[in-house]
């Protein structure tokens, strides 16, 4: 394997180490995937989380509002700029998360995430495409 963190190898096995933390619930792990000046843009929602303590709290708040939050891979596509991932989420509502109280109920969700790099090769940019409206149903708003 290329020892270039730029390499697509390289990337594909920082997502895949950055997916495994998320299902872990490492919030450690996760943001050891994360280069200097991340972004992470959850589309749906129209929020941008800038830099690693935005980063932190969006993982703070997901990981608390679903502890049992798990993510299966479907399908997996690279580019020269981005590694993106066809996954499905699960997880029960139990902790405040977008300014809902916790619902207790499950979620399940297909979910479209570009992956982009820095120059050192770590993550920078997270963007995340799914339907917001069949989330919010589900949790009974």
């Amino acid at each position: 394997m290329s020892t270039d963190p730029n390499s697509l190898e390289e990337r594909i096995k920082l997502v895949d180490e950055h997916v495994q933390a998320e299902v872990e619930r490492d919030l450690e792990k996760i943001m050891r995937t994360w280069g200097e000046a991340p972004d992470f843009d959850d589309v749906p929602w129209d929020e941008k989380f800038k830099g690693r303590d935005g980063i932190r709290e969006h993982y703070e708040e997901l990981l608390t509002a679903f502890p049992d939050l798990d993510i299966i891979v479907h399908d997996r596509h690279v580019t020269d700029r981005l590694v993106i991932l066809e996954v499905t989420v699960t997880g029960t509502h139990l902790g405040d998360w977008r300014d809902l109280p916790a619902m207790g109920k499950r979620m399940e969700s297909r979910v479209c995430a570009l992956y982009g790099f820095d120059e050192k090769g770590m993550l920078s940019l997270e963007r995340t495409y799914y339907d917001k409206a069949k989330i919010l149903e589900q949790l009974g708003i």
